[in-house]
This record gives structure tokens, C-alpha cells and sequence, in this order.
């Protein structure tokens, strides 16, 4: 009798709902993109898609049937102590309070308070612009003890001008804690996998040192947010660091020399296995780029 893929791995298929803010583009193909490569693979969660107003004209030029897939989310320009936030939070503008990078996380935490998720379920929050997908994320085999995974880029924080940017940034405004990343691999912010029951720990934490310290103006201070988080062990659950040889999720930006396509022209990552899911394509050699695009204008 031959076992299934669970059964030999000990683990289980994932039941994924996918989290995403794109906004403020007006550009179809952006959507259609990332939406249709996700459906493509058989994906049979939900896709919530915060967007604003502003965006619904551009979306409407969608084909029905992807629309009728997404659950748009239209987000409110403010956030106020309604919504069940912390006082600190109470009426922050869009325009002039919070970045648009760092908005997203109290947008999310605020749908999830009003939204409770299945605790045996998953969620994936995630980049849009840059990101594709290969293969149905439900399908990858997950630990059920792990409550997080978080995914390296191939880069040590000190070798990298920006990663280094990102964490002296956090650094000069958080005073306590552990810098030393002479060593340490940086984490990508735009791809986290949560397990439901420890969302709290990974949206309202990331959420309250953002507030507490006052991060929420500044551009792209969740790379370093995050890493600070994880590499001092303050999300308060346990956290699963993956390699960019994982097989989920390929972070393709710093490796993007090496990349190679397969006879689908699909991309491979590192240890030469289709990911399911690829980040940072965009970075990708136009000519790579040029051949993926079959479907979708991965090269616009």
C-alpha cells in the first residue's frame, strides 16, 4: 500500500487564505498578473486584495470571471479607535501619517480583528507587484507545529547598502535589542506565512513597536522591523527560517544572475526546483522575463 504525500512527510497540506495590498497603480496588467498566475494553479482560498477608491476604475477593466475570484477590500483613507485599534492609532491620514508600506499592516490587523480566521488554517501575506505563482501554495507541506515561516534572501544584512539601511534605521529609534547582523541572513518582508492561531503574535506585535516607536512615517522600515523582530525572538511564537533553496517561496532579487528557466519556462530556484512561488521576478534578466510571459506580461 503506498502512503500519501502527508503521510510520509508527517506533515499536512495547507488550507491558505493570501493577503495582499496593491494600490494606486492604475494599471490592469499589475492585478490580472498576479491574481490570474495565483488562480491559475488550482488555488481554491481566498485572495483579499486591499485596495482604495481610487483603484476601482482600474480594476473594473479586469475580466469578470477574475474579479468574481478576488475579495476586494476597500480601505478607509483613516483609521480610527473604532476599529477596535490602539489609541496611538486613532485617525491616522494615508496621505500624511503613515507610509503606504507600513499602512497595510494596520490595515490588516484591523480586518482581522473584525474577521476572525480559522485557527487551523493559514495565512499568507505578501508583495503583489512582483510576485507570481508556479504552483498551488495548498499544496506544500507544512509542520503543523510551526506557527511562522519567514523566508532569507541570499544576502548577509551587512553585505547589502540597503538591508543595512533598513535595520540602522530601526536601530537609531529602537534603543534596545540585538544588532548584530555581521552573520545574519536578511528576511524578506514581503513574503510571511502565519498559522492562524498565531496571528495575533505577528500582526498586532509588528503593528505595536511600529507605534510605540514611532517607525510608521518611514519608507521601507518593515524589512528592518521584521528582521529586528525575528532575530531577537519577539513575535512570541515559533518561527521556521527558510533557506532560498526552500521550495515555497524563491526570493529571486539578489540571486537574480543565476536564475534559469525549465522546459515550461518556468523559473527554478536555487537548488533548481520550480518554486511555487517566485518574488522579486521583476529584477530578472528582460530576456527571462521575455519568456515567461505567455500569459501575462511579466515583462511590462
Amino acid at each position: 500500500m503506498s502512503l500519501s504525500r502527508n503521510e510520509w512527510t508527517s506533515g499536512a497540506c495547507m488550507k491558505l487564505n493570501i493577503f495582499t495590498y496593491l494600490t494606486g497603480y492604475f494599471r490592469p496588467e499589475l492585478y490580472e498578473r498576479f491574481a490570474g498566475s495565483l488562480f491559475d494553479t488550482g488555488f481554491s482560498g481566498k485572495l483579499y486584495l486591499f485596495i482604495h477608491e481610487r483603484d476601482h476604475h482600474c480594476l473594473g477593466l479586469l475580466s469578470q470571471e477574475l474579479q468574481d475570484k478576488i475579495s476586494f477590500v476597500t480601505c478607509p483613507r483613516t483609521l480610527s479607535h473604532d476599529n477596535g485599534l490602539d489609541e496611538d492609532t486613532q485617525d491616522l491620514n494615508f496621505d500624511e501619517v503613515i507610509h503606504a508600506q507600513n499602512f497595510r499592516y494596520l490595515l490588516y490587523l484591523s480586518f482581522l480583528q473584525q474577521n476572525k480566521q480559522k485557527k487551523n488554517e493559514y495565512s499568507f501575506f505578501c508583495d503583489s507587484k512582483d510576485l507570481l505563482f508556479q504552483k498551488n501554495p495548498e499544496e506544500y507541506i507544512i509542520d503543523e507545529d510551526i506557527d511562522m515561516v519567514v523566508f532569507e534572501e541570499d544576502t548577509i544584512i551587512k553585505d547589502c547598502f540597503w538591508n543595512m539601511s533598513f535595520f540602522d534605521m530601526i536601530k537609531s529609534h529602537v534603543p534596545t535589542g540585538n544588532y548584530d547582523y555581521n552573520t545574519k541572513k536578511a528576511i524578506c518582508s514581503g513574503t510571511t506565512l502565519v498559522k492562524n492561531s498565531a496571528l495575533y503574535y505577528f500582526i498586532n506585535n509588528f503593528c505595536d513597536y511600529m507605534m510605540q516607536y514611532k517607525l510608521n512615517h518611514m519608507a521601507f522600515m518593515d524589512q528592518g522591523l521584521h528582521n529586528y523582530l525575528i532575530y531577537n525572538n519577539l513575535y512570541g511564537c515559533n518561527v521556521k527560517i527558510l533557506d532560498n533553496k526552500n521550495e515555497l517561496v524563491y526570493t529571486a532579487g539578489h540571486d537574480k544572475d543565476n536564475v534559469n528557466l525549465d522546459d515550461n519556462n518556468q523559473i527554478l530556484n536555487a537548488s533548481s526546483k520550480v518554486p511555487y512561488i517566485v518574488h522579486q521576478y521583476d529584477r530578472l534578466d528582460k530576456s527571462l522575463l521575455d519568456q515567461i510571459s505567455s500569459k501575462y506580461e511579466f515583462n511590462v
